[in-house]
């Protein structure tokens, strides 16, 4: 049997793509759905899910300015 070669793929997934395939992951191992704080995941809900994407940050941030003037 010959040795197949191993290569990897980069891949850079934020967080809040982590985090929701980790909750597909346990919807589909539970069978259940999950209970309602797994789905608040919004900027505005956890901002550190998001914190490696400023833009989505500056953006939310640019948006509270303005609804506070």
């Amino acid at each position: 049997m010959t040795d197949i070669p191993r290569f990897d793929i980069p891949s850079t997934p934020t967080r809040i793509e982590m985090f929701r395939a980790f909750r597909g992951y346990l919807e589909k191992t539970t069978g259940k759905k999950l209970a309602t704080a797994w789905y608040a995941d919004s900027p505005e809900e956890k901002p550190g899910l998001y914190e490696d994407q400023p833009e989505v940050l500056a953006a939310l941030k640019k948006k509270g300015e303005e609804n506070a003037t």
